[in-house]
């Protein structure tokens, strides 16, 4: 008989055996006051997960009799119970899943000023500035922008350099455009707020207010508001492409 050791456990401490359950030759006996263990002496991976499960270690003695680790005599017998595999007695138990989270109270993003200086990346203004600016502007600076037109007449122009014209300039970070000199609050990531917006490829986030630019009020008094300016809404600037767009706008 290839010598063994056996390990007595406290029944609270049986959790702490599952670390020998991937072993073969390990078998469990419980008892009324005990968990009882045994395995062969390999004096390998066996015999180390062992010694790091509390109790009580015993040699096992051709007589089956239990002598107490680094002792020579023994003082007591093994238990004669029903012994099985530990692989079989611990079966492992998935945990039910837990509920889905529930939305309580949706965060309202605010703009908040920022020390924070970036280049603006957009310039939001009026129509009637827009036409002015397109009949005097050389034919170059034309070439390098690009705009978008909303049906309330409100202009979103796009390259560089931008015109120097009075407006809203906006920052862009991650598809979101904000008015420079602020941000949003909560201080979430712009990838973040741009997942969450759904926005698909070249899409972009404009958190303004809706109106025209003569009618904002303070960009602190309130609340934002969102615009997905969708790719399709990019036209190449040129006076006669202007022209024609604002030749739809309600007089």
């Amino acid at each position: 008989m290839k010598p063994q050791w056996a390990l007595q456990l406290d029944p609270r401490h049986t959790p702490a055996a599952a670390g020998l359950r991937a072993f073969a030759g390990v078998d469990v006996c419980p008892t009324a006051d005990a968990l009882w263990l045994r395995g062969p002496c390999d004096g390998a991976a066996i015999e180390r997960t062992m010694w790091l499960i509390p109790g009580l270690r015993y040699r096992i003695d051709a007589a089956g009799k239990l002598v107490p680790w680094g002792n020579l005599l023994p003082v007591a017998r093994l238990p004669e119970g029903a012994w099985m595999p530990l692989s079989e007695f611990l079966q492992p138990a998935f945990a039910a899943p837990a509920l889905p989270g529930q939305v309580a109270d949706r965060v309202t993003l605010r703009c908040v000023r920022t020390a924070r200086e970036e280049p603006p990346a957009l310039l939001l203004l009026d129509a009637a500035t827009w036409a002015h600016y397109i009949d005097h502007a050389p034919a170059i600076r034309l070439a390098r922008l690009q705009f978008a037109l909303s049906s309330a007449g409100a202009v979103l122009v796009r390259g560089t350099p931008l015109p120097s014209l009075p407006g809203t300039p906006f920052t862009l970070d991650a598809a979101i455009a904000c008015p420079c000199g602020y941000t949003w609050s909560p201080a979430v990531k712009a990838s973040a707020l741009s997942e969450s917006l759904q926005l698909q490829k070249e899409e972009i986030a404009l958190l303004a207010w809706h109106q025209r630019p003569a009618d904002v009020p303070p960009l602190d008094a309130g609340t934002l508001s969102c615009q997905v300016i969708p790719a399709s809404a990019w036209i190449p600037v040129s006076r006669s492409a202007v022209r024609i767009s604002l030749q739809g706008l309600p007089a």
